[in-house]
């Protein structure tokens, strides 16, 4: 697939051949949700506040309707408000972290490869690929452009491309419509976005991902994988794919809350992340070319593919 440049001139070298974008046979693509911002991109944080009170609220109903004794003694008022003072700062701190922490980590590594002269113009003029991959509404992808956008100029955007399984109804956050309209606002042409559905029609599908070898210059895994909901060894074949497609000295930056292939001890001790890594050095992979880091409260690790580690792990 071929995509004409939007700001200046680029080289003769065609980008590589990638699935054409959902939103373009798609009638519904042009809807631009005014409410994608309140989409939950980490529904495992407040799917248990919600349930919780769901339960809290009808038992409490239920109990102080029917029980005679819960009538003719109510609770009194600091008994209930000591449970709800608890939901509501359990809320508030999932809120800070969704709309504050996240998004500042996030800034935080665009600033980072930007530094590294990834989407520098004047070291490589070819039109970058940037796969967010599980991106649900494209959160992470609008704020990688913003930040390119103000530190790098419009000449140095990449593509930006979203992997994502996607709800089949458009008009709710978690769809390749909300995708195509969070990049627009971030100042992204519409030539340099394309949406591709996960394809789920068989358990090889699910994760072989549709692009060539050593294409992609920057991955994006902000709780990819978990978006996808893969299971534990699904994931594990994932994360080669994503490995595989990356190029030569490509970055890929990867927030998992989930681990990879077997559970065992290690991983709970160490983190889920700490699996992923172990794939990459049992094929030989120097250790420094996997890193684990903390920033911002974050567990993250940033993987740099090796010149010569080819297309697969």
């Amino acid at each position: 697939m071929e995509v004409e440049p939007a700001s200046k001139p680029l080289s003769s070298t065609k980008p590589h051949k990638i699935p054409p974008d959902v939103n373009a046979s798609d009638p519904s693509s042009s809807y631009q949700d005014s409410y994608s911002g309140l989409g939950l991109a980490w529904p495992l944080l407040y799917g248990p506040l919600f349930i919780l009170a769901l339960i809290f609220g009808i038992l409490s109903l239920v109990f102080g309707l029917r029980h005679p004794r819960i009538r003719a003694e109510p609770t009194p008022f600091w008994g209930v408000f000591v449970v709800f003072l608890v939901v509501v700062l359990w809320m508030k701190v999932a809120t800070i972290i969704q709309f504050l922490m996240i998004p500042a980590f996030w800034r935080a590594r665009v600033r980072q490869v930007i530094r590294e002269g990834i989407f520098d113009p004047k070291a490589d003029d070819r039109r970058k690929l940037v796969l967010e991959v599980g991106c649900t509404q494209g959160a992470t992808s609008a704020a990688f452009a913003r930040a390119i956008i103000d530190n790098a100029g419009n000449s140095a955007l990449p593509i930006f491309i979203g992997y994502d399984k996607w709800s089949w109804w458009p008009r709710i956050p978690n769809s390749p419509a909300s995708f195509l309209s969070n990049l627009l606002r971030a100042g992204v042409p519409r030539e340099c976005i394309i949406a591709n559905r996960l394809d789920a029609t068989s358990e090889e599908s699910r994760t072989q991902l549709p692009y060539p070898s050593d294409s992609i210059s920057l991955i994006i895994s902000s709780f990819g994988l978990s978006q996808l909901f893969l299971r534990s060894s699904d994931r594990a074949r994932a994360f080669r794919e994503l490995v595989r497609i990356l190029e030569p000295n490509g970055r890929m930056v990867m927030v998992e809350t989930w681990d990879a292939g077997r559970w065992d001890l290690r991983k709970l001790w160490h983190g889920p992340l700490t699996s992923y890594r172990r794939i990459l050095i049992e094929q030989g992979w120097p250790p420094e070319n996997a890193v684990i880091r903390w920033d911002r409260g974050m567990r993250y690790m940033l993987v740099v593919k090796p010149a010569g580690a080819g297309g697969t792990v």
